[in-house]
């Protein structure tokens, strides 16, 4: 499945679900639907606590955010009140993901709530008739909100939406998926839903987003390497613990790059690395790339033999030997394109051997390649 649609999956799964025990709550015994209507409340505590945890201040926002719906929805016998409130929260919901991530509740975190409380009050104050423009009474955002105003409203939301959709599209992101798809549950809950019950449901289908975004999260910070993207290494050794009867691993190391960091400094390095770790994951043949330390990383083959991946390995090693790398020369000041090679040390599976040994074999291949020459795969031959 693509990427983007694979992000958006459990977003929509979520809020799909919340639909349709809506549909057939009836059947949902009274003592339940009293556990139904203090969902919306448990979960908003559940993310803000799980924010808390991870330190993540953008989440703290969207649970302040889903927390207006939900205070509307009370204020409200049928509904919801004004279309301000929830244009806000659609509006922000987008904003939020722009910002940049400052920890979970410093200086930085109550500018922002307060930046958007001071837009719910706005409303909170037209709705009450707290303040008046005259100037401005066919536009102000009251009960009975005039044609043109209402139009003004659902642009702005549509433009958001759109702008959310987007983004979801160009960076497949698990973020716009999720904001994308609770700016859909909060216009369905406000044209379509009414009755108490489906309105604590679809919210609570909403905090459910965000609760299994921020725990993917944490999974993906611990399996996937921040700086290159690929697995990490935690992720290669849970890998080691099911292998097939056959597989190939492949240790991979960047030719001269302590050279290439003193000359070039560190931040062009990790930019080597993150290019060298692109080419990798894009490896033919089955394999499956890891970073596992350093400038080092690992390639791992299942059920693969030596003669199914020589070929892999070598286009590979041919990509990243042609693969231009734009650095700036810092002392210099120029901009110039390099070219960097890598080396592989392979090792096939052997009945009497554990992986750990068959990594430490290809270890040793490698260093047979440096010794070599550099710029070239060796496989370990070694008879056991």
């Amino acid at each position: 499945m693509p990427k983007k649609l694979n992000v958006l999956l459990m977003p929509f799964t979520l809020i799909t679900l919340c639909i349709y025990v809506g549909a057939y709550i009836h059947l949902i015994p009274p003592v339940w639907l009293n556990i139904v209507t203090y969902l919306p409340f448990v979960f908003a505590g559940v993310l803000v606590l799980l924010a808390w945890h991870f330190n993540k201040g953008r989440l703290l926002l969207i649970a302040f955010l889903l927390c207006v719906p939900l205070y509307q929805s009370l204020l409200h016998e049928n509904g919801f009140g004004p279309l301000s409130y929830i244009a806000v929260t659609i509006v922000n919901l987008s904003l939020v993901v722009f910002m940049r991530e400052r920890g979970f509740f410093n200086r930085f975190a109550i500018n922002r709530i307060a930046f958007i409380g001071m837009q719910f009050a706005w409303c909170l104050a037209f709705e009450k008739g707290w303040v008046s423009f005259p100037a401005l009474s066919e536009l102000v955002l009251t009960d009975e909100l005039p044609v043109l105003s209402t139009l003004i409203l659902w642009g702005t939301i549509f433009v958001f939406v759109v702008i959310s959709g987007v983004q979801w599209w160009k960076t497949d992101s698990d973020m716009w998926a999720g904001v994308l798809i609770t700016q859909i549950a909060l216009m369905i809950l406000f044209y379509l839903v009414h009755a108490e019950n489906h309105i604590s449901l679809l919210l609570s289908g909403c905090f459910l987003v965000w609760i299994f975004y921020i725990l993917i999260e944490s999974h993906r910070m611990a399996y996937v390497d921040d700086l290159t993207q690929l697995n990490s290494r935690r992720a290669l050794n849970e890998k080691l613990l099911a292998l097939p009867k056959n597989y190939v691993i492949a240790m991979v190391d960047v030719d001269h790059f302590k050279k290439f960091n003193d000359t070039y400094g560190h931040d062009m390095g990790d930019l080597v690395l993150y290019q060298v770790a692109n080419e990798l994951s894009n490896v033919s043949g089955g394999g499956k790339a890891f970073r596992y330390g350093g400038e080092e990383f690992t390639i791992l083959f299942f059920n693969k033999k030596w003669a199914d991946v020589e070929d892999s390995l070598e286009s590979l090693r041919e990509s990243i030997e042609n693969m231009a790398v734009s650095v700036i020369d810092a002392k210099k000041g120029v901009a110039k394109d390099v070219k960097v090679t890598v080396s592989l040390g392979v090792s096939e599976s052997r009945a009497s051997l554990s992986p750990e040994q068959i990594i430490k074999m290809s270890d040793d291949a490698l260093y047979q390649a440096k010794r070599k020459g550099r710029n070239r795969v060796e496989l370990n031959k070694k008879k056991v």
